[in-house]
């Protein structure tokens, strides 16, 4: 007995055309993509970014973000029912997913050091990621004032800038931010 996809029910009453179409924009998109995936993930790029410093590196790798999200916001990118049409939406939308991207991604220094109790040998585009400019900058902040544990500076870089990343974004894509009351139980 061979299995067959016309003899399941799921697909007697499906089809792929009825759901889902395909257009040139979608299909530029991807391609878009890939190539320019393959660009920033060559071997030369990478040498350059680790030569150009965090900040240098973060840079560029934020102004590529930031254009993506800019051009897919002209192009009628919608998010839960919300057009992001203006440059403040985009912002916003910029920093909700960098507080996304912080919360999912575990490139900064702190994992090095809860994996292997170090920072040495890391290469400098490891610390080139919105969760390690914002460990940097915590780290020589809470540094002026001794403070050095890095589960303190954790707490700063991922709960806290986390919130205000996604507080700030929110704000931005709505125009308002309205904090309800949670109802009496």
């Amino acid at each position: 007995m061979s299995w067959k996809f016309k003899n399941w029910k799921f697909w007697k009453n499906w089809t792929w055309k009825d759901s889902y179409t395909l257009t040139k924009k979608e299909l530029l998109l991807a391609t878009f993509l890939g190539i320019f995936g393959f660009f920033t993930n060559s071997r030369w790029i990478i040498l350059w970014l680790d030569s150009i410093g965090i900040v240098g590196g973060y840079i560029f790798y934020n102004i590529i973000y930031f254009g993506f999200l800019f051009i897919l916001s002209r192009a009628g990118l919608t998010l839960f029912g919300l057009r992001i049409e203006r440059p403040l939406q985009t912002i916003g939308l910029f920093l909700l997913t960098t507080a996304v991207f912080m919360t999912i991604e575990w490139e900064s220094p702190w994992i090095n050091i809860v994996t292997k109790g170090t920072v040495e040998g890391v290469s400098i585009v490891y610390w080139q990621t919105d969760d390690g400019i914002s460990w940097i900058f915590w780290s020589n902040l809470l540094g002026i004032y001794g403070i050095t544990n890095p589960d303190i500076i954790a707490i700063f870089t991922y709960p806290i800038t986390i919130f205000f990343l996604a507080l700030m974004g929110g704000f931005l894509i709505t125009g308002r931010i309205k904090i309800q009351e949670f109802p009496n139980f």
